[in-house]
């Protein structure tokens, strides 16, 4: 139960079991079919079998499930007479440096509440449900790319604490985090110039941007070249598997992300093809290909460029 791509469940089977696998999403269970792994797309917490099994499994899946008596009473329905129920899931404050570390980041970077199948209002809820189990509170500030009537009402109803519309100068910047933050610390800290200047679409990639933040520290340069080029391999990689199991929201959201880290570095076409295929995530098979191998070639560009 909660099988996900089916590595586990593959282990499983070659212990010489005879195993059914079952996931809520539709894109886990294509990939677990691709394994050659016996699945169904099914919610753990609306299980239709009866009497079916003499053992459930499952793995890592049952802190996501939130109406724990329908999941009990799901199992139990499956199981045949003296069936056994064998779980592992996350238990409360086991996870607590991961929570931590999670609220630290979320301290030094702004959400976007209006991502493809992610919701900031959701998440910010949630991190304040977090707090009330003993996790230190997080200072939250939305950002939006336009304000409109009632959005900053929205923010502060879902737990944030303040709200700033883009774009936002380093003025306006700092005088948000010496509200928020320690003010001492943020009126020594230097905040980059962000130069306002068109990038040059005539390059690949213009590196005015990313000169203009690490000045003539090249040691900050080849990382921030490194992490981009890591994120990007990422995102090729999410695209490539959305492509295969056509799943059109997953795709959605690594064209999304993939976009916004163009942008951020400078590569404008590269920018320009991911939106493409960001706004046409219902696309066929074959329009995703070509869109595919647009982004890559455009890729590929880039890291020629920054090669030299």
């Amino acid at each position: 139960m909660g099988c996900g791509d089916g590595a586990l469940t593959k282990t499983i089977i070659a212990c010489g079991c005879n195993v059914l696998g079952v996931d809520g999403s539709p894109a886990f269970i294509d990939v677990a079919r691709q394994q050659g792994v016996p699945a169904d797309a099914m919610d753990g917490q609306a299980l239709t079998f009866d009497s079916e099994f003499d053992a459930v499994f499952s793995n890592a899946a049952l802190h996501w499930m939130k109406d724990i008596d329908a999941v009990i009473a799901g199992v139990h329905r499956s199981l045949k007479p003296c069936g056994r129920f064998v779980a592992e899931m996350g238990g409360h404050g086991n996870v607590a440096a991961i929570v931590n570390a999670l609220s630290d980041g979320l301290r030094k970077r702004g959400i976007d509440c209006n991502m493809p199948g992610i919701d900031g209002y959701a998440l910010a809820r949630a991190i304040r449900d977090l707090e009330e189990g003993g996790v230190s509170r997080t200072h939250l500030i939305a950002m939006t790319a336009k304000g409109t009537r009632g959005t900053r009402q929205k923010c502060i109803d879902a737990g944030m604490d303040d709200y700033v519309t883009k774009s936002i100068g380093d003025a306006q910047m700092k005088e948000i985090l010496m509200k928020w933050l320690n003010v001492e610390a943020v009126a020594a800290a230097h905040l980059p110039h962000i130069p306002q200047t068109m990038i040059d679409t005539s390059l690949p990639v213009d590196l005015s941007l990313l000169n203009e933040c690490v000045g003539d520290d090249d040691e900050a340069r080849a990382m921030a070249i490194d992490l981009f080029i890591e994120g990007a391999h990422e995102c090729m990689v999410a695209l490539s598997i959305a492509k295969n199991v056509r799943e059109e929201l997953a795709w959605k959201q690594a064209a999304h992300k993939f976009k916004g880290a163009a942008a951020n570095f400078g590569a404008d076409h590269l920018r320009q093809c991911c939106q493409n295929a960001e706004h046409n995530a219902l696309a066929g098979p074959l329009e995703k290909n070509i869109m595919f191998e647009k982004i890559d070639q455009a890729l590929v560009a880039v890291k020629r460029y920054l090669d030299k």
